[in-house]
């Protein structure tokens, strides 16, 4: 695995570990948000946004948490949902990608 934003931090001993099982269970995270896209379900899609901005952020995924953080801001601000899911539909798109290349 390539070098992650942590793994030259000495007290991260492991995080490798926990990076990759992190990776494997992203499409079930990113699955619930795509659920919530396709039902614009705007509660459940905050909720989502809200728990994968928190452990990309936690994961060094610095950009997609940006990203999630994003969209989860312009929901709370009363964005329509519609307006939105273009943007959530290109998260779950780079969310693929991490899956299929986890090392950032």
């Amino acid at each position: 695995m390539a070098q992650h934003y942590y793994s030259s931090e000495p007290e991260r001993d492991g995080f490798e570990e926990l990076l990759e099982r992190y990776v494997k269970e992203l499409p079930e995270r990113a699955g619930a948000l795509r659920a919530a896209r396709q039902n614009e379900d705007a509660v459940e899609a905050e909720s989502m946004l809200h728990q994968l901005a928190g452990s990309l952020g936690l994961y060094g995924y610095r950009p997609l948490e940006e990203q999630c953080r994003a969209q989860l801001n312009r929901l709370r601000n009363g964005e329509e949902f519609h307006a939105v899911a273009p943007a959530i539909d290109a998260l779950l798109q780079e969310l693929e990608r991490v899956r299929a290349r986890p090392a950032l």
